[in-house]
């Protein structure tokens, strides 16, 4: 069973599930943290001396090695994969997103669930929205300059680029924010994937969605 090792955070140490492990590192500064197959692991990922320790999601930054990297994140300071998911009986719906380096390493991964959220008449697409704004917040907190955003929704890049007119209030908002944002100086790309078709990071990020909607069930 996966464990959470959390290096630097609120509160360091293991812990067994991602609620838990979010709870420590999210929004915090110069977080770094792991998940392992094994408590073992974790327990050697926590003691091993600071100089050999990866870097976690502070300011993200190219390294020379980016070159070597996949094209599709080394020309970006990061590359996001967001997705959604709904469940009709509760009217709940959930984001996952997952978030690259140039080297395509994921430095971090988030979920959350809105119960009758301001999107929630959208379904699906309600929380690839709110993945999308979740990414862009990440990138502007973290310095970023330049980000792709991937998603598998066609209308999340048509709406922000003005190729899609957004007719309801909730996509009015999104637009509305996605220009606030480039208007502050972040360049904003998107890129859409095909869903469910094996791509690893978008698979992440509904599965992400996805347990952020049964953990909402706690509610």
């Amino acid at each position: 069973m996966k464990v959470y090792a959390v290096r630097k955070g609120r509160r360091t140490g293991i812990f067994s599930t991602w609620g838990e492990c979010k709870k420590q590192v999210h929004k915090y500064h110069g977080a770094e943290f792991k998940s392992f197959p094994t408590e073992q692991e974790a327990r050697a990922y926590l003691q091993a001396s600071p100089s050999t320790k990866p870097k976690a999601a502070g300011k993200p930054k190219k390294k020379k090695s980016a070159k070597t990297a996949d094209p599709l994140y080394r020309d970006y300071d990061l590359t996001f994969f967001v997705d959604g998911s709904f469940d009709q009986g509760s009217w709940t719906y959930s984001y996952g997103m997952v978030a690259l380096n140039p080297e395509g390493e994921a430095v971090w991964e988030d979920g959350e669930a809105f119960r009758h959220g301001r999107f929630a008449s959208m379904w699906n697409v309600a929380g690839e929205l709110e993945g999308a704004i979740a990414a862009l917040q990440f990138a502007k907190s973290h310095g970023a300059s330049r980000v792709l955003i991937c998603h598998d929704y066609e209308g999340i890049g048509r709406w922000a680029n003005g190729e899609w007119k957004a007719n309801k209030a909730g996509t009015k908002d999104y637009v509305q924010f996605v220009k606030e944002m480039r208007e502050s100086g972040l360049d904003i790309q998107f890129r859409k994937v095909k869903a469910h078709s094996g791509v690893k990071w978008n698979e992440r990020a509904d599965l992400l969605a996805k347990e952020a909607i049964q953990g909402s069930r706690r509610w």
